[in-house]
């Protein structure tokens, strides 16, 4: 995949991730006008090691 595609994924992931976050705090009754973009950022940057680890694990 060329780097464009690469990027798009990721956008995408991000946003649905900050989507996510942002609809568990609104049924948490947490209002807030934040996208919720750098929880999401931060959560994956987070978990990344992790993830991939496991990932290797499984193959």
């Amino acid at each position: 995949m060329d780097n464009n595609t690469l990027e798009t994924l990721l956008v995408a992931q991000v946003a649905t991730l900050a989507h996510q976050i942002k609809q568990a705090k609104a049924a948490k009754g947490i209002s807030t006008t934040d996208t919720c973009v750098g929880e999401a950022v931060r959560l994956m940057a987070n978990q990344r090691s992790e993830i991939l680890r496991k990932l290797a694990e499984t193959r």
